[in-house]
């Protein structure tokens, strides 16, 4: 090759680098700025797609411009096997959301001088709440708003409050017992006094009350999620009460073969026992898990003896061939597990109602029953503080701590940064349910998503993004990460 054609080739080559090299990155999609009549239509025609693809039984929706609900919508069902239509105010379990709402009346209460937020709050709680560290007595209410308290658990080391980002419904646990424990009131009537009748919110609570038994919808769920809880233990109760009973006749008749009404009274004692116990451990923490997975086990109990009938009765009828010992422990392994194998695989295809009902402890973290509508009033009040003191506000809605490039923390909000200006946001998961409320307070545009199911969160992103277009990083970082307190003016754009 002729030295003036290599030197062009690298001279190419270094250029095409320095051209790739300098290339800007990707911008952030715009914010949609179409008429709301395009949007909405947009959305009719997507959601009901949407919930297709994702299995979604129900959704309702409200959209928001200019700091006003514009609409409100519900779609599909808000419970599968009655086919009973979602209707716009449906009242949904909406999870972590209750988190904002709990923050919201803490800042109230520290405007109203019950709270500080750089007081240190282990006098207000229990002992046994502090892991015993030497930063118990740094941890504040602000710390703790922020989820940067830096006690993670009790098995591992805890940072200094302030260094480390650590998502955590414990850390509002905390915040609840203070609240509870300096006003001498229960978190239903905190939250009322301060949130619920300032901001005319009537169909949100903490207890789940009967006033809004009959607009609540029903959360759903894949039916071996709640079987599979159940059989495990089953499982486990039963090989042991079998092993058991195969030593017992060993020692006593000196057989090794257990005839068929031992498995029987196994096969009873281990689903006793199992439920018994599930019961017990979900009546303190989630009433309706329990219920769930006792419906799931009885039903799957009574379709496996029917199937196990049926299958001992066609093993009589098997060819000659198949009736030796051998051969007949082999059919018997099949007609037991391949029915057990059948009725768990068929339970990961169908998606069941839970059992709706209050919670037994409200929660700061988790417990809270609202709708669209009255999130959307949350949202917009956060956005454009009427209520609040006005330095309290700023705080809540400024990003207090740097979580990642994407992502900061305000005081109890997450805070998401794009070139399209900062969004305020959060999010809900529980087993059965999946919110989503998003608003720029620079423009009032913003939407509330509530599913009654959690089959797949990026559902409601991809509705909230075709609803407002623009960056879609509200997802909230469940490991622990490193983090900064940001002072004023030093917030990414």
């Amino acid at each position: 090759m002729k030295p003036n054609i290599l030197i062009f080739l690298v001279l190419a080559f270094s250029l095409a680098a320095c051209q790739s090299t300098a290339a800007p990155a990707v911008s952030a999609p715009p914010l949609r700025d179409d008429p709301a009549e395009q949007i909405i239509s947009d959305l009719e025609e997507y959601i009901p797609t949407r919930m297709q693809q994702s299995d979604i039984p129900g959704l309702t929706i409200a959209l928001l411009q200019d700091h006003t609900i514009i609409w409100t919508e519900g779609f599909g069902v808000s419970n599968q096997l009655t086919g009973q239509p979602m209707q716009a105010d449906a009242v949904f379990e909406v999870a972590s959301l209750s988190k904002v709402m709990a923050a919201y009346t803490a800042l109230q209460m520290t405007g109203d001088g019950q709270l500080s937020l750089e007081e240190p709050v282990y006098p207000y709680l229990p002992q046994s709440w502090m892991p015993g560290t030497r930063f118990d007595s740094s941890v504040t209410l602000h710390h703790l708003l922020t989820h940067t308290a830096g006690i993670f658990n009790r098995d591992e080391e805890p940072t200094p409050p302030g260094e480390s980002f650590y998502y955590t419904g414990y850390g509002y646990a905390r915040v609840q017992r203070m609240m509870e424990n300096k006003s001498g009131q229960s978190l239903e009537k905190l939250a009322q006094e301060y949130t619920f009748a300032p901001l005319e919110m009537t169909s949100t609570s903490y207890n789940s009350p009967t006033a809004l038994a009959p607009r609540l919808s029903n959360g759903h769920v894949r039916a071996s999620y709640a079987l599979v809880r159940f059989l495990v233990p089953a499982t486990a109760i039963f090989i042991a009460m079998i092993i058991t009973a195969v030593l017992l006749l060993r020692l006593w008749k000196k057989k090794w073969i257990c005839p068929p009404v031992i498995w029987v009274l196994a096969a009873a004692g281990a689903t006793t026992t199992a439920l018994l116990g599930l019961w017990y451990l979900y009546h303190w923490s989630i009433p309706k898990m329990g219920r769930l997975m006792m419906i799931c086990a009885l039903c799957f109990e009574a379709l496996l003896a029917l199937l196990l009938w049926a299958g001992l009765k066609a093993r009589k009828h098997l060819p000659p061939a198949w009736q030796t010992i051998p051969r007949k422990w082999l059919s018997f392994a099949g007609f037991t597990l391949l029915p057990i194998a059948l009725l768990i695989g068929f339970a990961g295809l169908i998606t069941i109602p839970t059992p709706k009902g209050p919670a037994r402890y409200p929660s700061a973290a988790g417990s809270m029953w609202s709708n669209a509508s009255d999130l959307s009033t949350l949202m917009i009040e956060l956005s454009q503080p009427q209520h609040l003191p006005e330095d309290i506000a700023c705080q809540m809605c400024t990003p207090q701590i740097h979580v990642n490039p994407d992502i900061s923390w305000g005081l109890g909000i997450g805070i998401q940064h794009s070139e399209n200006g900062d969004s305020l946001w959060h999010t809900g998961v529980h087993f059965d349910f999946t919110t989503l409320a998003v608003i720029y307070p620079q423009t009032g545009n913003g939407v509330v998503i509530l599913a009654n199911t959690n089959h797949d969160e990026a559902a409601l992103r991809d509705i909230a993004r075709l609803a407002l277009g623009g960056k879609t990083a509200w997802e909230i970082p469940r490991e622990a990460q490193p983090s900064t307190f940001m002072p004023e003016g030093s917030f990414p754009k």
